[in-house]
């Protein structure tokens, strides 16, 4: 065997151990910021809430109202929005009840831009409402990024960009 092309020689070692190097702190890197992003997101509804504190329940209800009554209530603050709403209960006595919907004509060129509402479980009155992504608040930006980082990781069918 000609003395270049061993594993040992130095002309074949070190571009070996070059590209391994690089490759290992490319795709490193790549993991960390996809397990970063999936952590932030997995804590999204309680970021949101430390970060926009005015979305907070100042009064908490008692018991959760009925999925009716939620559903009602929705048909009510958003009338022409006849889809299904995903509807997310309260996770704790300071947060609102928080409900989805998908695919609204307003953002219907991006990838994933749900209008959001979060309503007051005591009295189902509309405590705030926004388009995912459009909120200039920084637990809103943070989230919103890593959410896109997430989606180019992993490319829906429609356009990435969110």
């Amino acid at each position: 065997m000609p003395p270049a092309l061993l594993l040992n020689g130095r002309k074949l070692r070190t571009p070996i151990h070059n590209l391994h190097k690089w490759l290992g702190l490319t795709f490193g890197l790549l993991f960390a910021l996809l397990g970063l992003t999936g952590s932030l997101l997995v804590f999204y509804p309680e970021l949101d809430l430390a970060l926009n504190p005015q979305r907070a329940v100042i009064y908490p209800s008692p018991e959760i109202p009925s999925f009716n009554r939620i559903v009602e209530a929705l048909q009510q603050a958003e009338p022409a929005r006849r889809n299904s709403w995903r509807i997310e209960l309260p996770r704790g006595d300071d947060s609102p009840i928080t409900a989805r919907y998908y695919r609204p004509i307003e953002t219907a060129h991006r990838a994933f831009a749900p209008l959001i509402l979060t309503l007051d479980p005591a009295t189902l009155q509309v405590t705030s409402q926004r388009f995912w992504g459009t909120t200039p608040s920084p637990g809103s930006t943070i989230c919103t990024t890593a959410f896109c980082w997430k989606r180019l990781a992993k490319p829906c069918s429609a356009s990435p960009r969110c």
